[in-house]
This record gives C-alpha cells, structure tokens and sequence, in this order.
C-alpha cells in the first residue's frame, strides 16, 4: 500500500485503487487533483485491476466511484507519441444539470479527451451507492496539465513554439475554457454527492498583473527628424498632444542619461494602477540580452535601469526573470541570468522571499524548460499562455506544481498559466481584436476564473502603454479584472 498525504500526516479519507504502471504520473496527478485542488487526504493501493475505484477510507459501506483507465494504459512504446494522443473530434457530453450543478462548469458540454469508449457515449452512470463515469478525468488532467502533447513531434512556428492551433482544446473549441477546473468539478460532485458532508477545498478569485519590459527606450536611439515626425502624427493623427510634447523632452534629455520623459517610462503609471486596484505588478526584466533582433538593449548596469529596479521594490512590486530569447533550452543561459538578477537585487537592497519568472516571447520547450527553471531554483513560472491566442493553454485556472515528462518525476516549480496579453489580444498578426473586442474577451475569461475562484494572469507590456487611448483601454481592463 502506497499513502499519499495532502497537507501533512492525517487521517486519509479516501482510498483510491488503481493498476499498476504510470506510478509517479499516477501519484503526481492524484496529488494534484485530490489533494491541492480538493484538499482531499487519501491513500493508493496498487491492484490488478482495469479501472480506478474512489471509495471512503474508513466507511467500507458507503458508495463508490468508478473512473475508466486510459491514458495510463499506453504501451511504453506510444508515450509521448501522436499514437497516444485524444482522437479527434473528441467526444462532448452534456452534464446533467442534476449531477453538477451548469453554474458551477465552464459550459453545458465538456470535452472527454479520454474515454473506455462505451459505444452508446452514455459517461454517467449511477445509482445510490455508485457512480461510473466513461471520463478518464485522472488522465485527462494529466494530459492537460503536464503539456503532454506538446512533447509529441508537431511543426512549430518561426520563434519554434508550440502553435495553438495544434492544441486539442483549440481543436475543440474549448480553449477558452478552463476543463480541468471542470474535471475537478465533476470529481467534487460526484464525492459529495457518495460521501455527504465531505468537506473540499474551495479557492478565492485572484487577478495577477504582470509587465515583461522588452522595451525601454524609445526615441533614444531615433534622429531627431524621426521624432519630430513622429511627434507630428501623435497631434495630426493621434490626437495625442502629450505624448508629441514627451517625444520631444525625451530626446532632449536622453544624451544625458536621463530617460524619464520616454514615453515607454511607465512604470509609475503601472504601479499607480495597481495601487489603486490594491494588488500588486510584476516587472520580469531580462538580464542578460542576446540577439539584438529579439532581445531588447537595455542593461542591468545602467543607473536610470537601476533606479527604476529599486523603486518598483521600494512601492511593493515585484522584480521578475524575463528569461532571454535563447535561454529557454539553456540550462546555463538561465542559471546566469536569475544570478544576474539577484546579484543586482542584492546590490540595491531589493529583497524578495521567491523569485519567478517569464520566457521571452513565450518559447518554451516542453522536454527541458521547466526541468531548467526549476534548477536554477526559480520558484514558480508564468509563460504558458499561446502568444496567438487569449486563453487556457494548461485547461486550468489555478497555480499548480509541474510534472516533468521525460525525467518522469515532479518538480518544485509551479506553473501560472498566463490567461490573457495584451499583444495576442490587440492587432498585430494574432487575435486582431479592437479595443472594445478585446475588453470583451477579457470579461469572458475573468468571469470563468471567478467562477472557480481561480487567478487571472494578465500580460501587459510597459511599452504599449505609450498612447493615451491604450491607458484608457488599460484602465478599463483592470476595472474588469479587479472589480
């Protein structure tokens, strides 16, 4: 008999039987899901069996769930392979609203990425004492949380990333959905509904706000003919006469080496912000810059840099690692650059209990990173949303520890999924969204990490807050997410 405890030696209130095979996927799972997410204690036994019974550890006469068995089923020779994935279009079921009550889900239907395949699609059945479900919610969450699919050979975009589009939420349509947070849902109804009275864990919404500074000069660099052209749109076109007043101060000032009059300086505006919304800005800064192409040219040694650094620390915010573009499959690249971070925190008497981090423009690699991260002893990571798309790419809506697939074992490291940003949303080549559109999907996917009390991980760059119709936006934003 193996024991598994949540929070600390207890009394264990269930007792989950399962095969045999998968042991350190099967406990990282049930510790997550079971024990973090429900606050649930329980113990395993491993049995020659074909399916996974959830029952009351000390009530032999109480009632019973019965979950299929799937994904920790597969051959050795198919882990991590396209053998091994969901089938697509995979199957929708529509909850009963007598079983789990449609507010407490993200949707009417949910996705069953794995299933014993029961020919009738029936993936509920009950009676007084049982409840059978065809929905491998153990595995599926697995699958989810882990980023399984994103270790299977797939074509990656220019910057080598994981695309959306190859997501099987997206191909689902569910991407906008947080279906593990659903899953727990199912598992918490069907406990209470066996067990009466069993008591779970129940989570308070949280919006987090964080701020990658890619970009912190911006007419330092530029000829003065390019600023006063500049400066002529903001009135002409813009409407934006403040801004064409900061251009023109800015550079006059950056020869000296004073740059709070660039328009990117907004960083007290960002704390103002928060301050007034009573939560707390992450600033993830990257330290040690690479390919000029990708990586911004500030430095950590410049004195304006720095004195921004402290006064971010010095008001309550926090300093963050902006992982450089080439380090996310570099295990030395990172190591050095949270040591050049905390080398300059150290100088300037910035203290901080952990230390997290982002990767720049999202790359992140689903064989190595985290394995990195967690060595270099990062304490929690913040960069799995997709860059072209607002949403959960993790199916979750809560901080969760990470499970590394090919050393097969859990990490220290936990994961923030990122929900939202502001480049993804607005323009450009990914989502495309107007103002009002973008606000509008930031409501939808506020409003399903409120229904789980979940957190809301929100991107917004430094540097697209140089325009006053963008702090406008900005504004608004917050007044959804915080209010």
């Amino acid at each position: 008999m193996n024991a598994l405890w949540a929070g600390g030696a207890a009394m264990a209130e269930l007792l989950v039987r399962h095969p045999s095979g998968y042991s350190a996927e099967r406990s990282y799972i049930l510790d997550v899901v079971l024990g973090e997410f429900l606050g649930m204690t329980f113990e395993t036994v491993v049995e020659d069996r074909q399916d996974v019974l959830i029952t009351s550890a000390s009530d032999a006469s109480a009632g019973e769930l019965r979950l299929p068995d799937v994904l920790f089923r597969t051959e050795p020779d198919s882990w991590l392979t396209a053998a091994s994935l969901p089938r697509l279009p995979v199957p929708l079921w529509s909850v009963p609203p007598d079983f789990v009550a449609p507010e407490r889900l993200s949707g009417s239907v949910l996705p069953v990425l794995y299933s014993a395949g029961n020919p009738e699609e029936r993936f509920l059945q009950r009676s007084d004492r049982q409840i059978s479900l065809d929905l491998d919610l153990l595995g599926s969450a697995f699958f989810l949380l882990s980023r399984y699919e994103e270790n299977c050979p797939v074509e990656r975009d220019a910057h080598g990333r994981f695309p959306a589009s190859h997501s099987v939420l997206a191909a689902s349509g569910m991407l906008e959905r947080p279906v593990v947070n659903d899953y727990v849902e199912i598992l918490r109804g069907s406990l209470q509904v066996l067990f009466p009275g069993v008591e779970t864990r129940r989570y308070s919404y949280r919006p987090r706000v964080s701020h990658d500074v890619d970009k912190v000069f911006l007419t330092r660099d530029m000829g003065w003919w390019s600023v006063l052209r500049n400066s002529l749109g903001d009135v002409a076109r813009r409407r934006d006469p403040a801004l064409a007043a900061k251009r023109l101060v800015s550079r006059a000032y950056s020869g000296s080496g004073n740059y709070d009059y660039e328009p990117t300086n907004t960083f007290d505006y960002i704390m103002d912000c928060s301050d007034r919304k009573g939560i707390k800005s992450c600033f993830y800064w990257i330290t040690e810059p690479g390919p000029r192409k990708f990586d911004p040219d500030y430095s950590l040694d410049m004195p304006w840099i720095r004195e921004v650094i402290r006064r971010i620390a010095e008001r309550g915010h926090e300093i963050g690692l902006h992982g450089s573009y080439s380090s996310h499959d570099r295990p030395d690249k990172i190591r050095g650059e949270l040591a050049r971070l905390m080398e300059t925190a150290g100088e300037l008497g910035v203290n901080q209990e952990s230390w997290g981090s982002r990767q720049h423009y999202l790359r992140w690699d689903a064989g190595s990173t985290w394995r990195h991260l967690d060595a270099a002893g990062l304490r929690y990571d913040s960069t799995l949303g997709f860059p072209e798309s607002a949403g959960f790419r993790c199916g979750v809506c809560y901080e969760y520890p990470v499970f590394d697939l090919l050393e097969r074992r859990p990490l220290q490291l936990r994961e923030r999924p990122l929900v939202a940003m502001d480049v993804s949303l607005l323009g450009g080549p990914y989502m495309g969204l107007d103002a009002n559109e973008a606000l509008n999907r930031i409501r939808g996917l506020s409003d399903q990490c409120r229904r789980f009390g979940g957190e809301f991980t929100l991107l917004w760059h430094n540097d697209k807050l140089v325009h006053a119709r963008d702090r406008r936006l900005y504004e608004k934003v917050l007044n959804v997410i915080c209010d």
